[in-house]
């Protein structure tokens, strides 16, 4: 839009999923935005809070934003089929990880065809892991670039992204183990972009947002297979659910009992089958009170690890960081 005071012609898709918003510094207001669109594109935004929001000169307005990852046809030169379209439907899972190495936000999304969840099986979807290294610096528009030859992408004159695509981010589709790890280093200078995983069953596709915990990356999927089961009517149903729980890091199963080898780890050991039917919804955490000492109310109580929920169905791995009371104290208070 010419009137607009950030104009941004790579915006040319619609965005159904929410924006999700983060305060990097903790002062209660809004600093970063990443947004993700049906043309299988990645934004991000800063803001520059105490800015204009009406100016459309670079540096002096109140929002500033380009292109993170592009990971579906939108930058290809040649069109697309429906085998390898890229859209996603759902919010991006930012998530900071601290170690080992540099900080980095971990952009998480799956790709997957919601309006036609059960009759799309053409296309080949995958779930995505977008590492952003500027975690603390706010970039300008301009610094966005696709071109490795760019103004401070060579000479380190000003920051810079370089805008990333599919080949940039390591297949560790078929990859466990040592051999993940080392794929996807951390430490610079050959620190890598991120990774992707291929959802290899027919049809299937990431119909919800991802969650990610304690650097496990929790994600549902949806297959239209028609499975066998003697606790349902007439001993068919349609339509299969897994639950993927990988590390944000490599991707390696965080379960390596979740396949019938259980003193190996496998790719299989990324999901699991869940017994819902229809389209399983995210996954959810919740923290139960701990209990009270009936004989001693004013003893600390025991501290109660998290629970992860996917619908009425446990994820099927165990959770450590317990919440912690924490007691404050506020002086001259009315």
């Amino acid at each position: 839009d010419s009137n607009a005071h950030l104009r941004l012609t790579g915006m040319t898709h619609s965005s159904p999923g929410n924006v999700r918003v983060i305060d990097l510094t903790g002062d209660g207001f809004a600093d970063r935005i990443y947004m993700a669109d049906l043309g299988g594109k990645l934004w991000r935004f800063d803001i520059f809070n105490g800015e204009s929001a009406s100016s459309t000169t670079e540096g002096s307005r109140l929002m500033e934003g380009g292109l993170l990852a592009s990971l579906g046809n939108a930058e290809d030169s040649a069109s697309r089929d429906e085998t390898n379209t890229i859209r996603f439907f759902y919010s991006p899972d930012p998530a900071l990880v601290t170690k080992p190495g540099p900080h980095f936000i971990n952009v998480g999304i799956g790709s997957g065809h919601r309006e036609l969840p059960a009759s799309d099986k053409t296309a080949v979807n995958w779930f995505y892991s977008v590492r952003d290294y500027n975690v603390y610096t706010q970039l300008l528009s301009s610094w966005y670039s696709n071109d490795p030859s760019a103004t401070g992408c060579t000479d380190n004159t000003k920051p810079c992204h370089l805008t990333l695509d599919e080949g940039d981010l390591v297949d560790l589709t078929n990859s466990v183990g040592d051999t993940a790890t080392a794929a996807v280093p951390v430490a610079y200078p050959n620190a890598a972009a991120g990774w992707k995983v291929q959802l290899t069953v027919t049809g299937e596709k990431v119909l919800a947002e991802s969650r990610t915990f304690q650097d496990r990356i929790f994600f549902t999927t949806y297959a239209p297979e028609t499975i066998t089961s003697t606790s349902v009517a007439c001993g068919t149903a349609f339509g299969q659910n897994r639950i993927y729980v990988v590390n944000a890091l490599d991707a390696r199963p965080v379960n390596t009992q979740w396949d019938t080898n259980v003193s190996t780890e496998t790719t299989a050991d990324r999901s699991k089958k869940l017994a819902q039917g229809s389209i399983a919804p995210e996954v959810v955490f919740v923290f139960p009170t701990p209990p009270v000492d009936p004989n001693d109310p004013n003893a600390t109580p025991p501290a109660v690890p998290p629970i992860c929920l996917v619908g009425l169905e446990n994820c099927g791995t165990g959770l450590l960081n317990p919440p912690v009371r924490t007691y404050w104290l506020q002086d001259n208070a009315n």
